[in-house]
């Protein structure tokens, strides 16, 4: 089986800026792998120690150093990765982002058939959680977003369970698909010794929009229906407390219920 596993290098900080654009000015800022990725790249690795013919490829979109975060994927497990680096996508918004990695997906598909492909529930820059979805939308492939468990998976199906508020509902999907993951479903593992020493002499399949014949007027800022306007950082408030009076417990339960009814809370 080969499964594709998208990834994407965010700011291991809060503290950032944009251009006169809106865009994220990414250079001289410490990165990393999108923690959300970390649970998708876990499922994936899951599915490869039970299945060890199985290949797992790496995908991300970004700037040239964004092969670490390949790197770090190949440490963990991974045994190809390839980077989607060309200065018209930046600014892509995520209808463009996605239209670009489903045509660096066929590209990939046309070297080696993936049976699944395996998304995060969204990236801590952003957080719009539509990539999963919109690339199965722009490949025409079945998709289950925010999974909290894989139940089995056969060699044309995946059957997975999917937490919604108090119910919990199971479904079946025809492979190829494309899967997102919940971040409550695994404990992510460490980079083991032998991983970070195999990574060393790793190097990228980079590839830029013309090698995934890529439509250059469906990517970049220019091209992207949605925009930012403005981005700021919300003041901090000044935090009031007041200190509930009573001897036992009792009475502090009757006084926080009468504050509570004044307040109009109750």
């Amino acid at each position: 089986m080969h499964i594709i596993i998208c990834i994407k290098q965010t700011p291991l900080t809060d503290k950032v800026d944009f251009d006169s654009d809106g865009n994220l000015i990414r250079d001289n800022i410490e990165s990393a792998i999108n923690p959300f990725d970390e649970y998708a790249l876990e499922e994936a690795l899951k599915i490869k120690d039970a299945n060890p013919d199985t290949v797992i490829s790496a995908l991300t979109m970004g700037p040239p150093n964004a092969k670490d975060v390949l790197r770090y994927a190949v440490s963990k497990g991974c045994d190809k990765g390839y980077l989607l680096s060309d200065i018209l996508l930046k600014g892509s918004d995520t209808l463009a982002t996605s239209y670009a990695l489903a045509k660096a997906i066929e590209k990939i598909n046309s070297i080696e058939q993936s049976a699944l492909i395996i998304c995060g529930m969204g990236s801590n820059d952003s957080d719009t959680g539509h990539i999963a979805s919109q690339i199965a939308a722009q490949l025409n492939l079945p998709n289950i977003s925010l999974s909290s468990k894989i139940i089995s998976l056969e060699e044309n199906s995946i059957l997975l369970e999917k937490k919604e508020l108090e119910n919990i509902e199971k479904f079946e999907i025809q492979l190829p698909a494309i899967v997102s993951f919940d971040k409550n479903i695994n404990c992510p593992r460490l980079v083991s010794i032998k991983g970070r020493l195999k990574s060393r002499s790793f190097k990228p399949i980079v590839w830029t929009i013309k090698d995934i014949n890529c439509d250059p007027e469906k990517i970049g800022s220019d091209n992207s229906p949605t925009f930012v306007s403005e981005s700021f950082t919300p003041p901090k408030k000044s935090r009031t407390f007041s200190v509930i009076d009573g001897v036992t417990i009792g009475e502090k339960a009757e006084n926080t219920a009468k504050i509570l009814k004044e307040l109009k809370f109750i």
